[in-house]
């Protein structure tokens, strides 16, 4: 089994400055998330996107080869409800995750929120395109990709401005990491940045943040591709969880799944 080595540590405090700050018992603190930055200078006319890669520690000094992504509202989940967090973002909001709730609870996906079928959310995907209340282009076409992320046909697509629903297991601070399945989680990925040594990143959206996130696109492929095993949530002890026939890794489950969404009409920001 693959592994991801861990992540390099921050960068020294020097590389930003803290505003708002409170310093309680040694423990820094943000107000508002204002921050203004000493690195990533080439992106200072898009705090976001800074931002995100800042805390991906990827272009700090020097600005990226290419640098790509679609324009998202976040949309912060409720519950184990990711998959359909993901997909409601897709939706601009319409239909709301409650609302693909109800529908994926009815078409027997979903108890509880989670959406162990990548097959199940897509036919979510389908069946609301015509009823969304927020009119989506007719051209916009969705399909299973299976197999392994990391590919020319993925980093392509991406280039084709793109969108994908992925699985993979996040670690504490959301980013990809190997627990086979054990923190199964859904990120609605909506662009990519190469940076200076040509390694390829994707900026991703989901549920448990509003931030925008950007993940090493090998690092997402090698966690999409461990999702093995199903694990009962900690703070769901006796809720019963609907899985697919094969379980999480067989055909209709997540191991090596995601949905490619293409002809979206998002604003497009090309920073290079």
């Amino acid at each position: 089994m693959p592994t991801i080595p861990p992540a390099p540590p921050l960068p020294p405090i020097s590389c930003f400055i803290k505003s708002n700050l409170i310093d309680q018992n040694n423990n820094s603190k943000f107000i508002a998330n204002k921050v203004e930055f000493k690195v990533c200078l080439w992106a200072i006319n898009d705090p976001e996107l800074q931002r995100a890669c800042f805390f991906a520690r990827t272009c700090l000094d020097s600005s990226p080869k290419e640098c790509s992504y679609m324009k998202v509202n976040p949309i912060l989940q409720t519950g184990p409800t990711c998959g359909l967090c993901a997909l409601s973002m897709l939706y601009c909001g319409y239909p709301t995750a409650d609302e693909l709730l109800q529908k994926a609870i009815k078409l027997k996906y979903s108890n509880n929120g989670e959406m162990f079928s990548a097959n199940w959310l897509l036919q979510l995907l389908k069946d609301n395109l015509s009823t969304a209340s927020v009119k989506l282009p007719e051209r916009i076409r969705s399909y299973i990709y299976d197999g392994t992320l990391d590919s020319d046909f993925i980093k392509e697509k991406l280039r084709q401005h793109c969108m994908l629903l992925v699985p993979y297991d996040a670690d504490k601070n959301h980013s990809p990491c190997m627990l086979n399945g054990h923190k199964a989680h859904w990120t609605l990925i909506c662009g990519y940045l190469i940076d200076d040594s040509g390694d390829f990143h994707v900026f991703a959206r989901h549920g448990k943040t509003k931030n925008l996130g950007l993940f090493s696109l090998k690092n997402l492929s090698d966690s999409n591709s461990n999702l093995t095993e199903f694990a009962q949530p900690e703070w769901h002890p006796n809720d019963i969880f609907l899985l697919p026939d094969g379980g999480i890794d067989g055909n209709l489950g997540l191991k090596c799944k995601s949905i490619v969404v293409e002809g979206l009409s998002n604003e497009i920001v090309k920073v290079v």
